[in-house]
């Protein structure tokens, strides 16, 4: 009840409308909501950090990362099914095939169910050896495990929201989605935020409000799911083994892609716990929170064209799924530059102004990470690509070999070299360039003979407009560095007016003018 009341929608205001062409259509209110989402994340991501090292102390804090990186080690079960489940639901929903997609979804929710026993088991088996696996500063071993069981939890329960926000995927109804991934954010912060203060500055209020995210998260999906999609009815009767074994397969392989993923991202804080300890642990955490955050705005962005590149598979039209591939890759680069370009354009202030100056000699740090990732991730809408061509096996291979590399180059850097935090930001950006830029492009084009020049050359664009600008805005800086953070954000609302009109005036093409304009005028009309 709370989500319809502070978003203003009953189910009955719920459009379910079935679009035979799913295309641009509901992209601006998509956008918008989901820029809302990006930055309630951020505003709350940037107050909570130096909210928790004052709160629970730089060593205290260092173990947080490397605990909720396990969020992303068990989430992986969630991610992996999610992949196949929304493919395979999503093609039958297109092709009006509802009893095939209830299948799917009741096989799916089975899947969970098998999935949750499976982890509950694994933990209570490693719970008892936990100090033996990380560095944990004393004191705080029954904390940690306590957080380790409550995380858990937390799991099972976004596991059972990714199969409810199906509905939401397969009918682009991602402003709703948005809304709801809002107040669960804002839950969390309210938890934790209220808890530190007024009831104990532990670990375990941490782990309530990852608990309360997820709560939310089903809750929400639940009451959706039933609106948007009236044939997805839970029944033990629709379970099936053949096409539980369908998406497992599927699944499988996404599960090896997103193992590899891991070792890109999150393997860091393991090294680093190990090797240089939880107090470099804890300086690290928030320099790799940014690159997360624009990790975030991507994977954001990228899920709004991901079912419309599945419609266009399921139509069967592969001239489509060439341009709606090659927009999807353009659109995405030009968005997600921008937060890039002032994250590293403004390093120094930001650092200062948000965590204190023992964090602003780390700026290099800031560059090294995101600077690359200007032309590693606006190729991520191949991802959606392979998933919906159920082309995922080489994926997951290419990635896991990636993700192998980035652990032995990271810890031979660390161990043997005196680049300490530098080094496992160094070992990333090269496994990311082997999996991205020498595998994607080419593998992706290959399957739709596409042309794979088109891609570079884009890439190519985002990278000079993004130096460029960062160039810029860091000789501002040191001629006029904002003295606070109300003078950081004008700054950066500036740059950002400033970039908008100089890619509407001068990047985009007539076309892609008109679908702007139409965009604006179809808003406007809408309210």
């Amino acid at each position: 009840m709370i989500i319809i009341i502070v978003t203003g929608l009953s189910l009955k205001d719920v459009n379910i409308e079935k679009s035979s062409n799913l295309s641009f259509t509901r992209m601006p209110l998509n956008l918008i909501t989901n820029f809302v989402s990006i930055f309630v994340v951020t505003v709350i991501g940037l107050w909570l950090t130096p909210y928790l090292i004052k709160n629970l102390g730089v060593a205290v804090y260092g173990i947080l990362p490397l605990f909720l990186s396990l969020l992303k080690y068990f989430n992986l079960l969630s991610s992996a099914l999610t992949t196949a489940v929304a493919r395979f639901m999503t093609l039958s929903i297109h092709k009006k095939e509802y009893k095939e997609a209830n299948k799917y979804f009741c096989s799916a929710i089975f899947g969970v169910i098998f999935l949750s026993i499976g982890l509950t088991s694994v933990t209570l088996v490693i719970l008892p050896w936990l100090q033996n696996i990380v560095i944990i500063p004393k004191g705080y071993i029954t904390q940690a495990k306590g957080l380790l069981v409550l995380i858990v939890l937390s799991t099972i329960l976004h596991m059972l929201s990714a199969i409810l926000n199906i509905g939401f995927f397969a009918n682009h109804r991602f402003d709703l989605q948005n809304i709801i991934k809002i107040i669960a954010d804002l839950g969390r912060l309210l938890c934790i935020g209220l808890g530190l203060a007024y009831i104990s500055k532990s670990l375990y209020v941490v782990g309530v409000g990852y608990v309360l995210l997820s709560l939310i998260l089903v809750i929400g999906g639940y009451l959706y799911i039933k609106k948007l999609e009236p044939n997805l009815v839970f029944s033990k009767s629709a379970y099936s083994p053949t096409a539980l074994r369908q998406m497992s397969k599927m699944g499988g392989w996404a599960l090896l892609n997103s193992v590899g993923i891991l070792f890109y991202y999150n393997i860091d804080f393991v090294i680093i716990n190990r090797v240089l300890g939880p107090t470099a642990g804890g300086m690290y955490a928030p320099i790799v929170q940014l690159t997360l955050l624009i990790t975030l705005v991507t994977s954001s962005l990228n899920q709004m064209f991901a079912p419309i590149v599945i419609q266009s598979i399921a139509e069967g039209n592969n001239e489509k799924i060439k341009q709606q591939t090659y927009n999807a890759i353009r659109y995405l680069g030009f968005f997600i530059i921008l937060p890039i370009i002032i994250i590293c354009g403004f390093s120094k202030s930001i650092l200062t102004l948000w965590l204190g100056d023992e964090f602003t000699d780390l700026y290099k740090l800031i560059w090294l990470l995101m600077i690359p990732l200007i032309v590693i991730n606006p190729v991520r809408p191949l991802f959606a690509l392979l998933n919906g061509l159920n082309f995922v096996k080489y994926l997951g291979i290419v990635t896991l070999f990636g993700g192998v590399v980035n652990l032995a180059l990271s810890f031979i850097l660390v161990t043997y070299t005196d680049l300490g935090l530098y080094a496992v930001g160094l070992a990333t950006i090269i496994s990311l360039f082997i999996r991205n830029l020498l595998f994607l492009p080419f593998y992706s084009m290959n399957l739709i003979q596409g042309d794979v020049n088109k891609i570079f050359r884009q890439v190519t664009l985002l990278l000079v407009i993004s130096l460029i600008f960062i160039f810029t805005l860091n000789r501002l800086e040191l001629v006029i560095p904002p003295q606070n953070i109300v003078m950081l954000i004008v700054y950066s609302v500036c740059f950002s007016v400033g970039y908008l009109v100089m890619l509407y005036l001068f990047i985009i093409n007539q076309d892609e003018k008109n679908m702007v304009v139409r965009y604006i005028r179809k808003f406007k009309h809408s309210y």
